[in-house]
């Protein structure tokens, strides 16, 4: 079987650079071709990866905030389905505190846009899916107008 040339509209295809980033062991619940577990050592190359697609990161505490788990799982799922549109970076605070440090994070849930490198708050609170779906539907086509 063959495999079809990638071509969606919109779309950029980060099924080849997800292995680049991802780090060697990679943490479980984290899966999907879009999404990559964000530390210390991979965080650079994936805000550099914003140069060529958007780029949510995800900050959540399973300890401290089950809802912003909850938020970012709810967003792994969306980044499979839209299918390369965005790479999703997921931002354990509790593993990664020099993250939330660095990028001055007040509160979680929260989850950042990068685009061509530049950090934008873009969601503070738990949304359904459907509405997340939206929202993020709509930021996706602000972004390639």
């Amino acid at each position: 079987m063959t495999q079809q040339p990638f071509s969606r509209p919109g779309a950029v295809d980060l099924s080849g650079m997800s292995a680049a980033v991802a780090p060697s062991s990679t943490p479980s619940g984290v899966s999907g071709a879009y999404t990559v577990a964000v530390d210390e050592a991979n965080f650079q190359t994936v805000l550099e990866s914003s140069m060529s697609a958007p780029v949510l990161l995800s900050f959540f505490s399973a300890a401290r905030s089950p809802e912003s788990l909850q938020l970012t799982d709810d967003l792994q799922l969306l980044s499979n389905e839209f299918e390369g549109r965005f790479l999703l970076g997921r931002v354990d605070i509790d593993a990664s505190p020099q993250i939330a440090q660095a990028m001055q994070i007040p509160s979680i849930p929260l989850v950042i846009l990068v685009a061509q490198g530049r950090p934008v708050p873009l969601l503070q609170d738990v949304a359904p899916l459907e509405e997340l779906r939206t929202a993020l539907t709509q930021v996706l086509q602000q972004l390639t107008a």
